[in-house]
């Protein structure tokens, strides 16, 4: 089952209309190499270098966190976000915005298991750069980011 349902309030029109099946909730290496595989898709000539430098991260970044079965951090993540919806913009591919709703998804993931009563207030900033980043990108059709109330 997909993490956002159909009420959800998250990437609603891109996450009906794709249908995934992505449920990782903590098997990172499974996550990791079926968003590597969506993106090589999308870009044949993708190394783990190039992946790990679209994280914002050095080139061995990809082999040591798989070596060590670690996540990609929240943050790698976001910055990926940013180099694909960049790539998505001068090249739509549905490899890529299947790659953006699987980073959607587990970003919505990780925000849910946050404490919310120690971190409401960070929260809260979140959902407003959210929707003011949101707000600047009414003409665009690509997917919007996720936006998790708890």
């Amino acid at each position: 089952m997909s993490f956002l349902e159909e009420n959800d309030i998250a990437l609603a029109s891109a996450s009906k209309t794709m249908k995934h099946q992505y449920n990782y909730k903590g098997d990172n290496m499974t996550f990791t190499n079926d968003l590597y595989d969506k993106i090589k898709a999308a870009v044949p000539d993708m190394t783990v270098r190039r992946f790990s430098r679209y994280c914002g991260k050095s080139e061995g970044y990809y082999g040591s966190i798989t070596a060590q079965a670690l996540p990609v951090s929240t943050n790698a993540l976001i910055h990926l976000a940013e180099v694909l919806t960049h790539m998505q913009q001068i090249k739509p591919s549905h490899a890529l915005g299947t790659a953006l709703v699987m980073i959607a998804e587990e970003v919505a993931r990780r925000m849910q298991s946050i404490n919310s009563s120690s971190n409401w207030a960070v929260r809260q900033m979140i959902v407003k750069a959210v929707a003011k980043v949101q707000g600047s990108r009414v003409d665009n059709a690509l997917a919007p980011l996720p936006i998790v109330l708890g």
